[in-house]
Protein backbone atom coordinates (compact mmCIF):
# COMPACT_ATOMS: atom_id res chain seq x y z
CA UNK A 1 0.00 0.00 0.00
CA UNK A 2 1.41 3.39 -1.28
CA UNK A 3 1.88 5.83 1.42
CA UNK A 4 -0.79 8.48 1.85
CA UNK A 5 -0.47 11.65 0.59
CA UNK A 6 0.72 15.14 1.99
CA UNK A 7 -3.01 16.44 2.22
CA UNK A 8 -4.09 13.05 3.72
CA UNK A 9 -0.68 13.00 6.34
CA UNK A 10 -1.65 16.74 7.37
CA UNK A 11 -5.29 15.57 7.79
CA UNK A 12 -4.44 12.31 10.06
CA UNK A 13 -2.11 14.44 12.02
CA UNK A 14 -5.16 17.26 12.58
CA UNK A 15 -7.09 14.29 13.41
CA UNK A 16 -4.78 12.57 16.54
CA UNK A 17 -3.53 16.20 17.63
CA UNK A 18 -7.15 17.92 18.29
CA UNK A 19 -8.81 14.92 19.90
CA UNK A 20 -5.36 14.13 21.96
CA UNK A 21 -4.24 18.48 22.77
CA UNK A 22 -7.40 19.70 21.50
CA UNK A 23 -8.25 22.60 18.82
CA UNK A 24 -7.11 25.56 20.25
CA UNK A 25 -3.79 23.59 22.34
CA UNK A 26 -2.20 22.25 18.94
CA UNK A 27 -0.06 24.43 17.47
CA UNK A 28 0.60 24.56 13.17
CA UNK A 29 4.26 24.02 14.37
CA UNK A 30 3.47 20.82 16.23
CA UNK A 31 1.11 19.54 13.56
CA UNK A 32 3.58 20.02 10.81
CA UNK A 33 6.56 18.18 12.64
CA UNK A 34 3.74 15.46 13.57
CA UNK A 35 2.69 15.22 9.59
CA UNK A 36 6.46 15.87 8.45
CA UNK A 37 5.52 18.61 6.46
CA UNK A 38 6.32 22.08 6.22
CA UNK A 39 3.97 25.35 7.10
CA UNK A 40 3.51 26.30 3.31
CA UNK A 41 1.77 22.51 2.74
CA UNK A 42 -0.68 23.44 5.28
CA UNK A 43 -1.71 26.52 3.59
CA UNK A 44 -1.31 25.01 0.63
CA UNK A 45 -3.85 22.50 1.26
CA UNK A 46 -6.42 24.35 3.97
CA UNK A 47 -5.79 28.17 3.56
CA UNK A 48 -5.22 28.37 7.54
CA UNK A 49 -6.18 26.32 10.59
CA UNK A 50 -9.67 26.91 10.20
CA UNK A 51 -9.75 25.65 6.83
CA UNK A 52 -7.82 22.73 8.37
CA UNK A 53 -10.85 21.94 10.92
CA UNK A 54 -13.03 22.19 8.41
CA UNK A 55 -11.53 19.79 6.34
CA UNK A 56 -11.00 17.24 9.11
CA UNK A 57 -14.82 17.41 9.76
CA UNK A 58 -15.44 17.15 6.31
CA UNK A 59 -13.84 13.90 6.41
CA UNK A 60 -15.31 13.06 9.35
CA UNK A 61 -19.01 13.43 7.82
CA UNK A 62 -18.60 12.07 4.84
CA UNK A 63 -18.94 8.57 5.40
CA UNK A 64 -21.81 9.03 8.31
CA UNK A 65 -23.44 10.86 6.04
CA UNK A 66 -23.47 8.62 3.06
CA UNK A 67 -24.58 5.89 5.15
CA UNK A 68 -27.34 8.07 6.87
CA UNK A 69 -28.50 8.94 3.58
CA UNK A 70 -28.49 5.52 2.13
CA UNK A 71 -30.25 4.11 5.04
CA UNK A 72 -32.90 6.65 4.67
CA UNK A 73 -33.43 5.91 1.24
CA UNK A 74 -34.43 2.12 2.30
CA UNK A 75 -36.63 3.41 4.73
CA UNK A 76 -38.16 5.70 2.26
CA UNK A 77 -38.21 2.85 -0.32
CA UNK A 78 -39.91 0.50 2.20
CA UNK A 79 -42.33 3.05 3.34
CA UNK A 80 -40.99 2.74 7.01
CA UNK A 81 -42.80 4.86 9.50
CA UNK A 82 -41.18 3.23 12.91
CA UNK A 83 -39.50 6.01 14.49
CA UNK A 84 -36.69 4.08 16.31
CA UNK A 85 -35.71 2.23 12.91
CA UNK A 86 -35.80 6.07 11.65
CA UNK A 87 -33.16 7.18 14.59
CA UNK A 88 -31.38 3.85 14.28
CA UNK A 89 -30.95 4.76 10.48
CA UNK A 90 -29.20 8.07 12.15
CA UNK A 91 -27.03 7.17 14.84
CA UNK A 92 -26.18 3.69 14.10
CA UNK A 93 -23.73 4.86 11.36
CA UNK A 94 -21.62 6.74 14.19
CA UNK A 95 -21.37 3.41 16.33
CA UNK A 96 -19.70 1.98 12.66
CA UNK A 97 -17.07 4.82 12.28
CA UNK A 98 -16.44 4.21 16.15
CA UNK A 99 -16.08 0.37 15.30
CA UNK A 100 -13.88 1.33 12.37
CA UNK A 101 -11.85 3.69 14.21
CA UNK A 102 -11.34 0.89 16.68
CA UNK A 103 -10.01 -1.64 14.44
CA UNK A 104 -7.18 0.78 13.60
CA UNK A 105 -6.36 1.23 17.20
CA UNK A 106 -8.10 4.25 17.81
CA UNK A 107 -11.05 3.42 19.79
CA UNK A 108 -11.42 6.83 21.24
CA UNK A 109 -10.09 9.21 18.44
CA UNK A 110 -13.10 9.89 16.98
CA UNK A 111 -15.04 10.27 20.61
CA UNK A 112 -12.50 12.62 21.90
CA UNK A 113 -12.20 14.61 18.56
CA UNK A 114 -15.84 14.97 18.39
CA UNK A 115 -16.33 16.27 22.04
CA UNK A 116 -13.25 19.04 20.96
CA UNK A 117 -15.04 20.11 18.13
CA UNK A 118 -18.00 20.67 20.80
CA UNK A 119 -15.93 22.31 22.76
CA UNK A 120 -15.16 25.30 20.40
CA UNK A 121 -16.76 28.67 20.49
CA UNK A 122 -20.61 27.95 19.99
CA UNK A 123 -21.02 30.12 16.85
CA UNK A 124 -18.01 28.60 15.47
CA UNK A 125 -19.87 25.02 15.88
CA UNK A 126 -22.79 25.57 14.78
CA UNK A 127 -21.59 26.37 11.31
CA UNK A 128 -19.26 23.74 11.02
CA UNK A 129 -22.17 21.60 11.85
CA UNK A 130 -24.79 23.33 9.56
CA UNK A 131 -22.16 23.37 6.95
CA UNK A 132 -21.35 19.37 7.45
CA UNK A 133 -24.63 17.79 8.81
CA UNK A 134 -27.48 20.12 8.13
CA UNK A 135 -29.02 18.99 5.40
CA UNK A 136 -29.32 14.95 6.50
CA UNK A 137 -30.18 16.17 9.89
CA UNK A 138 -33.11 18.10 8.91
CA UNK A 139 -34.16 15.36 5.87
CA UNK A 140 -34.62 12.93 9.55
CA UNK A 141 -36.48 15.11 11.38
CA UNK A 142 -38.59 15.87 8.36
CA UNK A 143 -38.77 11.86 8.18
CA UNK A 144 -39.31 11.34 12.22
CA UNK A 145 -41.92 14.35 12.38
CA UNK A 146 -44.23 12.13 9.43
CA UNK A 147 -43.85 8.81 12.16
CA UNK A 148 -44.84 11.04 15.16
CA UNK A 149 -47.98 12.92 14.11
CA UNK A 150 -48.97 13.27 17.92
CA UNK A 151 -45.54 15.00 18.38
CA UNK A 152 -45.65 18.73 16.87
CA UNK A 153 -42.78 19.26 14.12
CA UNK A 154 -40.83 22.10 16.97
CA UNK A 155 -41.31 19.27 19.39
CA UNK A 156 -39.36 16.55 17.42
CA UNK A 157 -36.98 19.23 16.15
CA UNK A 158 -36.46 19.97 19.84
CA UNK A 159 -36.26 15.89 20.78
CA UNK A 160 -33.82 15.60 17.99
CA UNK A 161 -31.42 18.09 19.44
CA UNK A 162 -31.29 16.51 22.87
CA UNK A 163 -30.58 12.87 21.19
CA UNK A 164 -27.87 14.06 19.87
CA UNK A 165 -26.97 15.65 22.70
CA UNK A 166 -27.10 11.80 24.99
CA UNK A 167 -24.09 10.97 22.25
CA UNK A 168 -22.29 13.98 22.91
CA UNK A 169 -22.76 13.56 26.21
CA UNK A 170 -20.77 9.92 25.89
CA UNK A 171 -18.06 11.38 23.50
CA UNK A 172 -17.24 14.21 26.33
CA UNK A 173 -17.18 11.87 29.08
CA UNK A 174 -14.20 10.69 31.14
CA UNK A 175 -13.42 7.12 31.97
CA UNK A 176 -12.80 7.31 35.19
CA UNK A 177 -14.66 10.86 36.12
CA UNK A 178 -17.88 9.38 37.30
CA UNK A 179 -16.87 5.44 39.13
CA UNK A 180 -20.46 5.18 40.86
CA UNK A 181 -24.26 6.59 41.13
CA UNK A 182 -25.14 6.87 44.86
CA UNK A 183 -22.77 4.06 45.91
CA UNK A 184 -23.85 1.76 42.67
CA UNK A 185 -20.97 1.12 39.84
CA UNK A 186 -21.32 2.94 36.52
CA UNK A 187 -20.49 0.49 33.64
CA UNK A 188 -17.19 1.04 31.97
CA UNK A 189 -17.59 -0.85 28.57
CA UNK A 190 -16.51 -0.94 25.18
CA UNK A 191 -16.99 2.76 23.58
CA UNK A 192 -19.21 1.26 20.82
CA UNK A 193 -21.24 -0.98 23.58
CA UNK A 194 -21.62 2.62 25.65
CA UNK A 195 -23.03 4.36 22.30
CA UNK A 196 -25.67 1.67 21.46
CA UNK A 197 -26.83 2.19 25.26
CA UNK A 198 -26.88 5.98 25.06
CA UNK A 199 -28.80 5.55 21.54
CA UNK A 200 -31.16 3.83 23.06
CA UNK A 201 -31.66 5.89 26.05
CA UNK A 202 -31.96 8.85 23.63
CA UNK A 203 -34.51 6.82 21.82
CA UNK A 204 -36.98 6.40 24.58
CA UNK A 205 -37.14 9.83 25.66
CA UNK A 206 -37.57 10.89 22.00
CA UNK A 207 -40.56 8.31 22.02
CA UNK A 208 -42.16 9.19 24.51
CA UNK A 209 -45.90 10.73 25.41
CA UNK A 210 -45.65 14.64 24.02
CA UNK A 211 -45.86 16.59 27.05
CA UNK A 212 -49.31 18.25 27.90
CA UNK A 213 -47.93 21.15 30.32
CA UNK A 214 -45.48 22.53 27.95
CA UNK A 215 -48.13 25.30 27.13
CA UNK A 216 -49.16 26.29 30.23
CA UNK A 217 -48.54 29.24 32.04
CA UNK A 218 -45.28 30.66 33.70
CA UNK A 219 -45.64 29.12 37.37
CA UNK A 220 -48.25 26.95 36.96
CA UNK A 221 -48.59 23.17 37.38
CA UNK A 222 -50.92 21.17 34.89
CA UNK A 223 -51.47 17.59 34.97
CA UNK A 224 -50.13 15.88 32.14
CA UNK A 225 -53.33 14.51 30.18
CA UNK A 226 -53.14 10.96 29.78
CA UNK A 227 -50.84 8.78 27.37
CA UNK A 228 -53.08 7.75 23.97
CA UNK A 229 -53.08 4.46 23.25
CA UNK A 230 -50.22 3.72 20.92
CA UNK A 231 -50.95 3.75 17.58
CA UNK A 232 -49.50 1.37 14.81
CA UNK A 233 -46.71 3.45 14.20
CA UNK A 234 -46.07 3.76 18.24
CA UNK A 235 -42.48 4.11 19.78
CA UNK A 236 -41.01 1.01 21.07
CA UNK A 237 -38.04 1.60 22.86
CA UNK A 238 -35.28 -0.66 20.97
CA UNK A 239 -32.45 0.06 18.92
CA UNK A 240 -32.23 -2.54 15.97
CA UNK A 241 -29.04 -2.38 13.45
CA UNK A 242 -29.60 -2.31 10.14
Amino acid sequence: MSPPDTRERILDSAEELFAERGIVETSLRALTRHAGVNLAAVHYHFGSKEGLLDAVVERLAAPINSARSLALDRLDEEGCSDAPTILSAFFLPVIERIEAFEQLGRSTTLARLMARIEAQPHDEVALLFERHFGDVSRRCVTVLASALPDLDRAVVAERFHFANGVLMALFSDQPGLVDSVDGVPVARRELPARAREAIAFATAGFCAPADHTRDSAPGTVTRAASAPEPGPNACRYEVRPR
